[in-house]
């Protein structure tokens, strides 16, 4: 992931962990520079979410009906998207119009 803040005259890299990328399967080839869409989810804790600066609303629901049919058919192993432990996913998504 490239992300930048701010000028200070260096470039920081990322390791993304493949289990928490979603590439198109539509992507020519490995340098995803034709990707037509590439996500990066992460698991965050909400108080995480709001040191981030983003509005997360007091009464975050984990409905689970609420889930797409995608995000199912990409969960191979069953695991939870909102625990107990007051964790969500936090999605990046980059697409090429």
């Amino acid at each position: 992931m490239i992300e930048r803040r701010e000028n200070e005259g260096k470039v920081c890299i990322s390791v993304l962990p493949p289990e928490h990328c979603y590439i198109s399967q539509d992507t020519p080839d490995w340098t995803l520079r034709q990707a037509p869409y590439f996500e990066y989810r992460q698991e965050k804790t909400i108080a995480d979410l709001r040191a981030m600066g983003l509005d997360v609303a007091e009464d975050v629901s984990d409905d689970e009906d609420a889930d797409a049919e995608e995000d199912d058919a990409r969960d191979r192993f069953g695991e939870d998207r909102l625990g107990d432990d007051g964790k969500g996913v936090m999605r990046r998504v980059w697409c090429r119009s």
